[in-house]
């Protein structure tokens, strides 16, 4: 009996302890469960957002904006070249005969007197043959003469064997004469005609000249400015134009004035621009071989100032951005001219208005924008626009 309730103990026992444990583990999964998770919106709803959020604008873009002015920009023309000799100015020192180079006395660049030594010369032995050759054929024309001579004294010539005798040493003399003219000086030395800048030493020391060939290589005269200028300033150049000349190294600080004194008709192949020559005014010109630059100044174009980053290219026009009531308004422009740091409209812009000239790249119109407006430069004396050129656009 007592085994029974020992076995009827133990299946309650056993029954109360799995009650228990599923009571426990109820409990643990609760816990772990959110406790919002009853709130959570449902699947309409998980997309809409706070009643701030849509009400919240759209951020402004941050821009650089200038103030257009209504003004004038010097119509300047610029242009590089170098002084230079005319081509009339070039002079070629020349023998007439075969000599040999001993010494080359001067160095290109150096500037001679007139008379000055240029070279030291020896007439080479073909020339002196021909000269001794020419002495011998001379003294024997001069006894054959006297002999013609005698024999007519005495009956046994005629007066024209005598005349024949006579252009026979005629002929003689003169060859002598010239091959003697064609001999170096006796120092040796040939001289410069002129004064002026030895421009080319053509031979050395040692080589063998031919007769004719250029030795030396002398500019004489005043250097000019040869410069080269676009098509379409080229067009707008009379001769005289006033020039302001320059190194063109930006440290220089010497210029010279000048004119326009030739203009070429055509178009230069090698280059594509139109060759000028620019004669200096009183003073001392610069050197030959000197980098300058040319500006001419051709009046002033009067229209709408604007900083020359304003403008943004759109197709085949130009565009600016114009600031109204706080949004972006895209304008198609027409430029007059255009210098280094500005350029003029014709219209689509009017003075007083505020135009972009940072971040136009990113606006379209009608955006809402934040400028921050560039303080403007005085303008009382003219602006150094340089390279200035009309758009017409």
């Amino acid at each position: 009996m007592k085994a029974a309730w020992r076995v009827v103990g133990g299946i309650v026992l056993l029954v109360l302890g799995a009650g228990a444990g599923v009571g426990v583990d109820r409990l643990w999964l609760a816990r772990r469960e959110p406790a919002g998770k009853a709130g959570e919106p449902d699947e309409g709803a998980k997309g809409a957002k706070p009643a701030e959020e849509e009400d919240e604008p759209e951020p402004a873009a941050m821009v650089r904006t200038a103030v257009a002015r209504a003004g004038a920009l010097p119509r300047e023309i610029r242009a590089l070249g170098v002084a230079a000799m005319p081509p009339t100015g070039t002079s070629v020192e020349a023998w007439p005969s075969d000599v040999l180079v001993m010494q080359v006395m001067v160095q290109p660049g150096q500037m001679i007197q007139a008379d000055a030594p240029l070279l030291r010369v020896e007439p080479t032995g073909q020339a002196r043959a021909q000269l001794a050759s020419a002495e011998l054929a001379r003294q024997s024309a001069e006894k054959a003469l006297a002999e013609t001579q005698k024999k007519l004294e005495h009956g046994l010539a005629t007066r024209g064997e005598v005349l024949a005798a006579q252009a026979g040493l005629d002929d003689a003399t003169q060859k002598v004469e010239q091959l003697r003219s064609m001999q170096p000086p006796a120092d040796g030395l040939l001289r410069a005609g002129a004064p002026g800048s030895v421009s080319g030493v053509l031979v050395q020391p040692g080589a063998t000249a031919l007769a004719g060939t250029p030795l030396v290589q002398i500019t004489s005269g005043t250097p000019v400015a040869m410069i080269g200028l676009e098509p379409a300033e080229a067009s707008a150049m009379q001769i005289g134009q006033r020039f302001t000349l320059r190194g063109i190294d930006d440290r220089a600080t010497h210029t010279w004035q000048a004119h326009l004194a030739l203009l070429s008709p055509v178009v230069n192949p090698a280059t594509r621009l139109v060759d000028a020559t620019l004669e200096f005014d009183d003073g001392p010109p610069p050197r030959p071989g000197v980098a300058l630059r040319a500006t001419a100044t051709l009046g002033e174009v009067a229209g709408v100032v604007v900083p020359r980053e304003a403008l943004i290219p759109d197709g085949n026009e130009m565009v600016v951005y114009v600031i109204r009531d706080g949004a972006a308004v895209r304008r198609a422009v027409t430029t007059l001219f255009s210098g280094r740091d500005e350029v003029v409209l014709a219209k689509g812009c009017e003075a007083g208005e505020h135009v972009v000239i940072s971040g136009q790249d990113q606006l379209a119109q009608g955006d809402t924008v934040r400028e921050v407006t560039t303080p403007q430069p005085a303008h009382d004396a003219p602006s150094d626009q340089s390279g200035g050129d009309s758009d017409g656009r």
